[in-house]
């Protein structure tokens, strides 16, 4: 069953980008944690093509949680700090 919420979130993600959405990105990065880097991904370059970049930063403090991919999320947000 965690796979189709992973899968159900992740869609969910790629909903609020397409809508333009950003104010639901830091609660859906939230709820997918570190699960699901391309979804996590895509919030992360739509907040900063629209030049809010406090919205990127906020989705990967909000996934920086224990899970597959932690590494990679603070190494992302590290990246995004040093812009």
């Amino acid at each position: 069953m965690n796979w189709h919420a992973d899968e159900a979130g992740a869609l969910l993600a790629y909903a609020a980008v397409a809508t333009g959405g950003f104010t639901r990105f830091a609660a859906i990065a939230a709820a997918l944690g570190s699960v699901n880097i391309p979804a996590l991904d895509s919030m992360v370059q739509a907040a900063l093509s629209w030049k809010r970049r406090d919205v990127a930063e906020q989705v990967l403090m909000a996934a920086d949680q224990p899970g597959p991919h932690q590494d990679l999320v603070r190494q992302r947000l590290a990246e995004l700090r040093s812009l």
